[in-house]
C-alpha cells in the first residue's frame, strides 16, 4: 500500500470513528435526559415532591375549575370512586366535567398528604390525604367539609413519558 492508501485508509478509519463516538455519544445524552416539563409538567427534584403537588393540584384544579391541570394529573382511563355513594368513573375528564357543571368549590385543599402500603415504588406510588373547603351544589346552601382522617386514596403510575399521573383516587 502506498503513501496516498494508508492516508486514505486513515482519513475512512477517522471519520468512522468520530461518527460512531458521535452517535454513542448523542445516545447516551438521551438515555440521560428526563421527559420535559411539557410531558412531566408537575416533575421536581423528587418523587415525593412531585407527587404531593399534583395532589394538592387537584385541589385547586377543583377551586378553578381548571380542566387543563386534571387533564395533566390524572391519566386517561383513571379510576375515581366516590366513597360516599359508590359512583364510579374510568375517566377523570368526564368526572369533573359533571362535577364542576353541579358544584362550586372555594378553598378546597389537600393536606396531611402521605405515603400508605408499599409508598413509592420504582412505577407506582400509594398516597392519602385528609381535604377540606367548601362545596355550593347548584341550588342548595354551602356545605363546609373538613375530613382530617386520611380517607382519601391516591395510586399513581408512571406513563408511557414516565410522568406519575393518578391512576386511580377514591374520595368522601
Amino acid at each position: 500500500m502506498n503513501l496516498k492508501g494508508i492516508k486514505n485508509l486513515l482519513a475512512f478509519s477517522g471519520s468512522f470513528l468520530l461518527i460512531t463516538a458521535l452517535t454513542i455519544f448523542l445516545l447516551g445524552m438521551n438515555a440521560c435526559i428526563e421527559p420535559g416539563p411539557d410531558k412531566c409538567p408537575y416533575q421536581s427534584d423528587t418523587d415525593l415532591v412531585t407527587i404531593t403537588t399534583m395532589i394538592k393540584a387537584e385541589a385547586e384544579a377543583a377551586n378553578n375549575e381548571n380542566m387543563s391541570v386534571i387533564r395533566a394529573i390524572f391519566a386517561p382511563k383513571a379510576h375515581i370512586v366516590n366513597e360516599r355513594d359508590g359512583t364510579e368513573w374510568n375517566d377523570a375528564v368526564s368526572h369533573y366535567k359533571e362535577l364542576f357543571r353541579d358544584y362550586d368549590f372555594t378553598g378546597a385543599k389537600n393536606f396531611d398528604i402521605k405515603t400508605f402500603g408499599k409508598g413509592i415504588t420504582e412505577d407506582t406510588a400509594y398516597f392519602s390525604s385528609s381535604n377540606s373547603g367548601v362545596y355550593i351544589k347548584t341550588g342548595e346552601d354551602p356545605v363546609e367539609y373538613n375530613n382530617t382522617e386520611l380517607k382519601d386514596t391516591w395510586i399513581f403510575k408512571k406513563n408511557a413519558d414516565g410522568c406519575w399521573v393518578i391512576t386511580e383516587y377514591r374520595y368522601y
